[in-house]
């Protein structure tokens, strides 16, 4: 399995982190936040490339998606601030050849003072390079 979580998370956490030194960063899914911003990178499929497998049944190459959630709880501007967090990591996820499935804001139930907004891409690794699909 080619598994590149742990590299696209590090890539854009650091990246976030150099213009919001406080975001709270996770790879896992938080129903609650602890504290915002806050933004969750997570992996949500990794299946071969059928026409990728060579005579030995290894496989180059893999289709990836991930999921991506922003959450800001500003009293003035919350939704401002998760669409600029959204939009650095679209830039991000571009320059890695990735494409955009899905941005959307996101009701939040659980608590209203909350602004959700959650991304979902797809892209190829072969575990180095990424390839546009």
């Amino acid at each position: 399995m080619i598994d590149i979580e742990n590299l696209i998370f590090t890539k854009i956490a650091d990246m976030l982190r150099h213009e919001y030194p406080a975001i709270n960063i996770t790879g896992e899914f938080v129903n609650e936040p602890s504290s915002f911003p806050h933004v969750s990178i997570i992996m949500t499929d990794s299946t071969t490339i059928k026409n990728s497998i060579d005579g030995s049944s290894d496989y180059e190459c893999s289709a990836l998606r991930f999921e991506v959630n922003v959450y800001s709880n500003l009293k003035s501007g919350k939704k401002a601030q998760a669409k600029s967090i959204a939009n650095m990591i679209d830039r991000e996820f571009r320059n890695m050849n990735f494409v955009r499935v899905a941005l959307l804001p996101m009701p939040n139930l659980a608590e209203s003072g909350i602004y959700r907004m959650t991304g979902r891409y797809s892209g190829c690794c072969d575990g180095e390079t990424f390839f546009r699909r």
